[in-house]
């Protein structure tokens, strides 16, 4: 179990947790994409609602979904690991 200053926990070898921002991903593939900006003139992170409203182009699809968590905390999925909640083209 890992631990963050923020008190949230995590376990596993692909979940991975933000310090800068403490928002939790279900894979190191949806941490890198929650960054923005690029390397030269600073990184960031898109907040929850910016992450809620990002889409895939050119599909138009959302491409993530917080995932509540039985310990309260939410962990942020992509669509193409859980297809359940994308309606079918």
């Amino acid at each position: 179990m890992t631990q963050c200053s923020c008190k949230t926990e995590w376990s596993g070898l692909v979940e991975c947790h933000c310090v800068s921002c403490h928002q939790s991903f279900s894979t190191d593939r949806n941490f890198e994409d929650h960054r923005t900006g690029d390397y030269d003139t600073g990184r960031g992170c898109y907040t929850a609602d910016e992450l809620a409203t990002l889409t895939l182009q050119p599909s138009g699809r959302l491409r993530f979904k917080a995932s509540p968590q039985k310990n309260g905390r939410v962990v942020w999925v992509s669509w193409s690991e859980d297809r359940e909640w994308v309606a079918d083209d």
